[in-house]
């Protein structure tokens, strides 16, 4: 079935965050389909990740082929970091990185997933294979829609609405396509709409990634980053070492409700050899203000495209990018007036 006929899973124990555990040792093939999900956050409230750091569905590991289809979150959502996570298995250091391979996450709907950050307050991720800082303080109970670490895998056709970290958050997942889904800031600020800025599991590989022909709507909430690249797009830690090589940004459509607008569309900071064109802004709004965090590096003006010269190289990238160097930790930026209404460039 796909209404509301579907059987629930439904979060009851005291310190419970997640309700499917299928990240098991060689669960290949494992479907989770036509099911409905219930987190409970709003009758049990936030679990810190130092309890228990689960996502709400937990899928991948030491797996391959497993398939995620027509699985509904109704509105009660995720009590730990994260509602979907494909995480990347066990590494046999056979040259092929980290086991999960060949995931399929498809036609489903995701959120809402996490408070809203408050606006001075905005998160640097843990620098720990790319996961989420642990500290539980109230300004980090925030959750990505889709966390998605596994390699030669499909993300399309999913709608992820009220995300409050990352909307789709990429770590590496070489040779992965994610295309054809919809990612909605409807009444919660979401900090990213399409994330790729983890250096880890895969040490920097995004090789063969295509991340196409995708929505990112910011309908009556603040995004802070339309599709964020590179490790300085998200943080502030300079170090040559950690830069993200790889893949292709091509044909995402960013755009604006009346009450919506994004800080920045696309930003490329410490990234080498990826390919980003034409994508479009023409429906987008642009504004916020640096707050009180910004305060090593200030953010440039609210606009659809930067990248710095100085932290990237071997970029192909569509016209009407700024060159901004200190390009560094662009989710300091909070609300604040429109500036920029459509962008044709």
């Amino acid at each position: 079935p796909t209404d509301s006929t579907r059987a629930t899973l439904r979060v009851t124990g005291v310190n419970q965050t997640n309700v499917i555990t299928g990240n098991c040792a060689f669960c290949d093939g494992l479907t989770l389909k036509s099911v409905q999900i219930d987190g409970n956050r709003g009758n049990l409230g936030w679990v810190s990740p130092s309890v228990n750091g689960n996502s709400l569905i937990e899928m991948g590991g030491t797996t391959r082929a497993q398939l995620t289809n027509l699985v509904f979150f109704f509105g009660a959502d995720t009590r730990g970091w994260g509602c979907f996570h494909a995480i990347e298995g066990t590494n046999f250091n056979d040259g092929n990185g980290p086991y999960c391979d060949s995931m399929k996450i498809q036609n489903s709907q995701f959120g809402p997933c996490g408070f809203a950050p408050s606006p001075g307050q905005p998160q640097e991720r843990s620098r720990r294979w790319g996961k989420r800082d642990s500290t539980p303080t109230p300004a980090y109970r925030w959750a990505d829609g889709i966390s998605h670490a596994c390699k030669n895998s499909v993300v399309t056709g999913n709608t992820i609405t009220d995300a409050t970290d990352g909307g789709i958050v990429i770590f590496g997942a070489p040779n992965s396509k994610v295309y054809g889904n919809t990612i909605i800031a409807a009444t919660r600020q979401l900090m990213g709409g399409i994330n790729a800025v983890d250096w880890g599991p895969f040490n920097g590989n995004y090789s063969g990634v295509q991340v196409y022909n995708n929505n990112i709507i910011s309908q009556g909430a603040m995004i802070k980053i339309g599709i964020a690249l590179g490790p300085l797009s998200w943080g502030s830690y300079d170090n040559p070492s950690y830069r993200n090589y790889g893949g292709t940004f091509q044909n995402n459509i960013l755009s604006s409700g009346p009450n919506g607008y994004f800080a920045f569309g696309v930003t490329a900071a410490a990234l080498n050899n990826t390919v980003v064109t034409g994508n479009s802004f023409s429906g987008a709004n642009f504004g916020g203000v640096p707050t009180s965090v910004c305060t090593s590096y200030t953010p440039p003006s609210p606009g659809p495209l930067y990248w710095d010269p100085t932290t990237t190289s071997g970029l192909t990238l569509q016209n009407g990018f700024n060159g901004s160097t200190f390009l560094v930790f662009l989710i300091c930026d909070g609300p604040g007036p429109v500036t920029i209404s459509g962008y044709s460039g």
